[in-house]
């Protein structure tokens, strides 16, 4: 008869496992190696168009983060997506969307019934080929009743899928497939901090949370006063303000607005007085709480399994659930998740106040040393603690490695930082600085919901505002120059260069596109940027933006070695600034602001 069809694709030789642990937790194996799954979940344009280059932008952002799963739900995505996830050596969790007609089963026709089926054969066909595909949810909220999950069941044996399937995205059991060993227990908006830590309760780091998260991040102020009307920038009703709101959920649901955000803020931070002080609190208190809940399930592992931050991004611009903005631009939170996700990383457990040392790598890690330093809110130094850190750390592993005592804090101002800094067997050194309270975040735990636990108190973190101003030196091949607060003029003419950027984007496709398919990214520039504080004073969660000189406009996507650092004393740093195409000739700044620098 001859060759009647023929098929060609890249294909990626791999083996997905997946068991129950001794707790019954869901946990994930590549190639027989155990891996903790860290990821977020996945937004598509609004209007479900395809685009060929933001998409490896925004997958090269989840491997900067120290991500490697996106989960994505009901929204399948191109195989130009799954042909990048491959080459960068992504995870990719899709399944069936929730709270729509794929979660009505009650309500499905025979038709509905022999749609849905096509609807799972074709896509476990054209996924089953994919390095990047871990499994399949054919269940997301709930589990679909047995007469529709054996239909499910039959269609992946009829296609030979050769991966796990899941029942459902949360803690339920399946007649065919038993227990799903997975959790769906939130939070889905701002909690503190020390909520990750806790042992056992709801979305803490224990199993498998597949999607969860500190929920609430406001923009940042460039983004916030492009989309915003300027008379809406500051109000008398602040963030509760409709124009606000608009940036958030649904306007008639749980998070139509910033109200578990908000309070928790003004009383840990301070009232906020203008629309640049709150959301300055804001990044602040969006670093904190995100690095924390990476650094509980990193920490914890294995007996944590896997976590799905929500979301990963947003379709349009949002005060809640993204960890960069729709234009690329990477918020606090997006540096706080990759300092969280650092490859070998010495992390606080702050209800403990045990140190950790994660290896995230699967080889052995060489570390010189790790010292821990406890500073007050002016930066003099409290303590210092040469920590009991292994030369040799073990592939995939978690070791203690010192505790911060009270007799280490005992002359603490009420708002502290503890710093950990560890220098590399090559020399390199990485430094994770927390803020801390005396006054803790204390949890009330049996008023909790599905989408939060509110705090019956609060930590004080107020003496942050009160610092004393600090300016800081950067030096790199551009000029440096503080940034300076936008007018709506300019708010307008970034907004349009961005439209302009969106364009050119699509007209030079090609050469990247194919370059990330290949999975590499080449960055053809590469600045090294130094950031020095000359003192008296503590500089604290220096942010630094390259933009261009000409226009003011930020050069995105942007990579970062590191952002939103604090700096002691006469302490420089030095940091390096990547951009997948060059920026025109000395038309370039880096511009910087910071927690307490002059206005």
């Amino acid at each position: 008869a001859g060759i009647v069809e023929t098929y060609s694709t890249k294909v990626g030789w791999r083996k997905i496992g997946s068991t129950l642990t001794e707790h019954g937790h869901r946990l994930f194996t590549v190639n027989d190696q155990r891996i903790l799954i860290r990821g977020a979940g996945w937004s598509p344009d609004l209007l479900l168009r395809s685009d060929d280059t933001n998409i490896p932008h925004q997958l090269q952002y989840v491997k900067a983060m120290g991500l490697n799963t996106v989960r994505l739900e009901g929204k399948m995505e191109s195989d130009f997506f799954y042909n990048t996830m491959d080459a960068l050596g992504l995870l990719a969790l899709p399944g069936w969307c929730c709270c729509d007609a794929w979660q009505h089963w009650p309500d499905w026709t025979e038709t509905q019934v022999d749609i849905a089926m096509a609807s799972m054969r074709s896509q476990l066909l054209r996924l089953r080929s994919h390095a990047s595909a871990l499994a399949f949810m054919y269940g997301s909220d709930e589990s679909p009743p047995p007469s529709i999950e054996k239909h499910f069941l039959d269609a992946a044996r009829e296609v030979q899928w050769p991966n796990p399937l899941l029942a459902s995205a949360s803690d339920t059991k399946s007649p065919y497939t038993g227990s799903t060993g997975v959790k769906m227990s939130g939070p889905y908006s701002w909690v503190p901090p020390v909520y990750w830590y806790a042992h056992e309760k709801l979305g803490s780091a224990f199993g498998f949370l597949t999607e969860g998260g500190p929920g609430e991040n406001p923009m940042t102020l460039q983004s916030m006063m492009l989309v915003t009307p300027e008379d809406h920038w500051w109000t008398a009703n602040k963030s509760m303000d409709a124009i606000w709101s608009y940036r958030c959920g649904n306007p008639q649901g749980v998070f139509r607005n910033l109200r578990f955000f908000t309070p928790p803020l003004e009383a840990r931070y301070g009232a906020a007085e203008t629309l640049a002080d709150y959301l300055r609190k804001a990044q602040v208190m969006a670093y904190e709480g995100h690095r924390a809940m990476f650094e509980a399930y990193n920490g914890a592992k294995y007996f944590s399994t896997g976590v799905i931050q929500w979301m990963l991004n947003s379709a349009t611009p949002s005060h809640i659930w993204h960890l960069y903005e729709p234009s690329l631009m990477p918020p606090a939170a997006f540096f706080a998740t990759a300092k969280a996700n650092e490859p070998l990383h010495a992390q606080l457990n702050i209800s403990s106040m045990d140190v950790y040392l994660v290896n995230s790598l699967y080889v052995l890690g060489k570390v010189q040393s790790v010292t821990a330093y406890v500073f007050n809110v002016t930066g003099k130094l409290v303590s210092t603690q040469a920590l009991s850190a292994p030369a040799t750390v073990l592939p995939d592993s978690v070791t203690l490695i010192g505790h911060i005592s009270e007799a280490d804090r005992a002359t603490v101002t009420p708002t502290y930082f503890v710093r950990l800094a560890m220098t590399l067997g090559d020399g390199s050194e990485t430094i994770n600085d927390y803020w801390l309270s005396i006054k803790p975040d204390v949890l009330d735990w049996k008023n909790s919901t599905f989408y939060n636990t509110a705090c019956s108190s609060y930590g004080d973190f107020s003496l942050l505002q009160w610092m004393s101003s600090q300016s800081v030196s950067v030096d790199a091949a551009a000029t440096a120059v503080l940034a300076r607060p936008l007018t709506r003029h300019h708010a307008l003419r970034m907004q349009a260069a961005a439209a302009a950027r969106h364009h050119q984007f699509h007209e030079h496709l090609g050469s990247e596109a194919q370059s990330a398919e290949a999975g590499s990214f080449t960055f053809p520039f590469q600045l090294d940027v130094s950031v020095y504080n000359p003192g008296p004073n503590l500089a604290f969660f220096i942010r630094l933006r390259l933009v261009q000189r000409s226009s003011g406009n930020d050069f995105l996507p942007v990579f970062w070695s590191d952002n939103y650092i604090t700096l002691l004393p006469q302490e420089s740093r030095n940091i390096t600034v990547s951009l997948l195409t060059a920026p025109p000739t000395d038309d370039y700044a880096v511009v910087w602001e910071s927690f307490n620098a002059p206005s």
